[in-house]
């Protein structure tokens, strides 16, 4: 088949067969030698639009990759029903809602303040480089090591005042007790092992010990008494006392 016969098919070929072939027919130079390939094989943005951009008024579907080699501009809503892979950074200028978990890899670094609304769980070291605030309890199932001074503004413990006489409750491994007027306090035995119980008066006291606990014992002319439990022995021992 000659040039002009090929022509001439192309012009003759029906919608229908158009249609079959996913034809596409184009004057390829003006003068009307006509070319057909299939609209899959275009690679010209003037085929199916301008130079300025190609406008759809339905939907488009593609069936296999699609490759945009500048940027991607989306003006309304994305919605993307798979993985979403971005190999380079990723930058948010709003806020950014995740609905479920979210798992770092790599470090996180917040240039700000950090708000968390539920509970923080952390299964390894947690390094804190500047002054740490807790606003309420402060719970330590295990040691705790200072390495600097340690400074309370409030009290450490329990603080218990006894007029006359009365008997001390120990709950915390630290307790302090101030007696005024005249009397007795009693002191039972604790649960805490190294338990510190620090005791003063401005009357006059004697102090009355639990059974098998008593460290020393002390007259009605005590001023000052400081003792440390031991639940090995279940005795009280004082380290400091002060008599008038």
């Amino acid at each position: 088949m000659d040039d002009s016969d090929f022509q001439q098919s192309i012009r003759d070929m029906s919608p229908a067969t158009r249609l079959e072939k996913n034809a596409a027919v184009v004057d390829s130079d003006g003068n009307g030698n006509l070319l057909y390939g299939e609209w899959r094989a275009i690679i010209s943005t003037s085929l199916l639009g301008s130079g300025e951009g190609n406008a759809f008024d339905g939907n488009v579907t593609f069936n296999n990759n699609v490759i945009i080699d500048s940027d991607l501009i989306v003006n309304g809503n994305a919605e993307f029903n798979g993985s979403v892979h971005i190999d380079s950074d990723l930058v948010v200028d709003g806020n950014a809602t995740i609905e479920q978990d979210l798992i770092v890899n790599g470090n996180a670094t917040v240039e700000q303040d950090l708000t968390v609304n539920g509970q923080i769980t952390i299964d390894s070291d947690l390094t804190v480089g500047n002054d740490l605030t807790v606003g309420n309890d402060l719970t330590v199932n295990g040691d705790a090591t200072f390495n600097g001074p340690t400074n309370f503004n409030s009290t450490v413990g329990t603080y218990q005042q006894i007029t006359n006489s009365g008997s001390a409750t120990l709950t915390d491994a630290i307790t302090y007790i101030h007696h005024q007027g005249a009397g007795t306090v009693t002191i039972p035995a604790h649960t805490i092992n190294g338990a510190l119980i620090n005791i003063t008066t401005s009357g006059t006291m004697s102090i009355s010990w639990s059974s098998n606990s008593q460290g020393i014992s002390l007259g009605n002319a005590t001023q000052l008494a400081s003792g440390i439990y031991n639940t090995n022995t279940s005795r009280w021992y004082f380290s400091e006392t002060v008599t008038s």
